[in-house]
């Protein structure tokens, strides 16, 4: 399970929001190498595009990573619009549309607004979100919830979504393949590990 305090008195709420996003970032990117190529940059950049025409409800610029390891078998979505996809769920992925339809749906979760919560005082974002088997039984159930309203929001969403190339995504598909199976490279895992970030205080604004 993510978790994430944000307490920036003088931040609006989608700054706070970011600076959470930002911290969880940092811890996956702490364990988790990005696995990227101008192949990949490229499909990224498209994807990124087409799926923020799509989702304009979103409060934050898309960044979507491949990664060489996930905590879980989902892509995670974090405040501040940042969304990393284990190479496995790419590689394995049947075609386009199925991978599409798995960014669609961690979009959604941002859209929504999904695991973020302000304090009862109004002054620290509160994120709470990550694998299903990480979270409190408490929480599953809203989780579940999570997932259905962000499934029927990404069905919408994909009938407003631009056309692709689907040689761009083949293109990265084989470029993902040929950068884990690089003799300097472990194969990917899917590592199920609990986490717990918390950003620390930042200097007031004058």
């Amino acid at each position: 399970m993510l978790i994430a305090f944000a307490a920036f008195t003088l931040l609006s709420a989608q700054e706070r929001e970011a600076a959470a996003g930002r911290q969880l970032a940092d811890s996956i990117l702490a364990r988790s190498a990005v696995v990227t190529s101008p192949e990949i940059e490229r499909y990224l950049e498209r994807l990124t595009a087409r799926v923020q025409a799509a989702i304009p409800q979103l409060t934050s610029p898309l960044n979507i990573r491949v990664i060489a390891d996930g905590a879980c078998r989902n892509l995670e979505a974090l405040p501040g619009g940042y969304v990393f996809v284990p190479a496995l769920v790419l590689l394995e992925a049947q075609n386009e549309a199925g991978f599409e339809a798995e960014v669609l749906r961690a979009a959604a979760h941002l859209a929504l607004k999904h695991g973020v919560r302000t304090s009862p005082d109004g002054m620290r974002i509160i994120y709470s979100g990550g694998c299903e088997e990480a979270i409190p039984l408490g929480w599953r159930e809203q989780r579940k919830k999570d997932e259905i309203e962000a499934a029927a929001f990404s069905v919408e969403a994909r009938k407003a979504m631009p056309p692709s190339d689907a040689s761009g995504f083949a293109a990265a598909q084989a470029e993902v393949r040929r950068t884990m199976a690089a003799p300097s490279r472990k194969p990917p895992t899917l590592r199920r590990k609990s986490e717990t970030a918390t950003v620390p205080p930042q200097p007031l604004r004058r």
